[in-house]
């Protein structure tokens, strides 16, 4: 299972760089399921709901997400998440808070996260991550 982070769902959408959209059509014609944590839903829908034009932002995330499965951020998500930002705390290297949740998430369900964001994911080692943007 691929989970989709923020940033790659925004590419898509905007289907720029157009090779992210190519990697995901891709994907799912090779049969893999592609999902998105409700975490990574709430940070698109903040964007919809603090941009310029919500009406029109809000339409096309619908029309994205009704093509993904919305997977719900569960206990055992919780509990990987809290593991690594202790971990990650106890040698200064936190990264944010939602994207600490998306990778908790991620593990539990051992997903591979797909991100532009490898620098700050690429953190947590035991997290297999993707960059569909390179």
């Amino acid at each position: 299972m691929f989970l989709l982070d923020t940033n790659i769902c925004i590419f898509i959408m905007n289907s720029r760089p157009l090779r992210v959209r190519e990697r995901m059509e891709a994907a799912t014609r090779a049969g893999h399921r592609l999902a998105v944590s409700s975490i990574t839903l709430h940070e698109l829908q903040f964007g919809v709901y603090n941009s310029a034009k919500p009406q029109e932002n809000g339409e096309r995330l619908r029309a994205f997400a009704a093509g993904l499965s919305v997977l719900p951020f569960e206990e055992n998500a919780a509990k990987q998440a809290a593991i690594h930002r202790t971990a990650l705390k106890k040698i200064g290297q936190l990264i944010g808070p939602y994207d600490l949740l998306i990778a908790g998430h991620a593990l539990a369900l051992e997903a591979v996260l797909v991100t532009n964001n490898v620098g700050e994911f690429g953190r947590i080692e035991e997290l297999k991550v993707e960059d569909w943007a390179e």
